[in-house]
């Protein structure tokens, strides 16, 4: 099994969960962050003590979402391919997809384990 450790604009969330629903992906976990990359920031209004000066700057980090899942081996090239294909471009990428082993994964209290895991039933 993969474990996907995928960074996108938040506003490819809906697109990136469609693509894990079509290949029955069973969870993800999702969160904010702050990150760099390999888009270009865009300048935004500086803002002090809730006041606009007029002053124009470039931020170090731009909010992202991260998201990460578990898929099968059988299906992992599947998933990441089409990531890869729809989110972003090659003018303007769409974010990182980092991918990891995984030997094995547990359901806490019972005695699931294993791919039978991340395909939901």
């Amino acid at each position: 099994m993969k474990e996907l450790s995928i960074i996108v604009f938040t506003h490819h969330l809906p697109q990136l969960t469609e693509i894990l629903r079509k290949y029955n992906i069973a969870g993800m976990a999702s969160h904010e962050i702050h990150a760099t990359g390999h888009t270009k920031r865009k300048e935004t209004p500086e803002i002090v003590l809730a006041y606009h000066y007029g002053k124009m700057v470039t931020p170090e980090t731009e909010k992202r979402t991260k998201v990460e899942t578990l898929v099968p081996d059988s299906v992992a090239e599947n998933v990441i391919q089409e990531l890869v294909s729809s989110l972003g471009s090659e003018s303007e990428p769409g974010g990182l997809v980092y991918v990891t082993d995984v030997s094995n994964a547990y359901l806490l209290g019972t005695k699931r384990s294993g791919d039978s895991l991340l395909i939901k039933e």
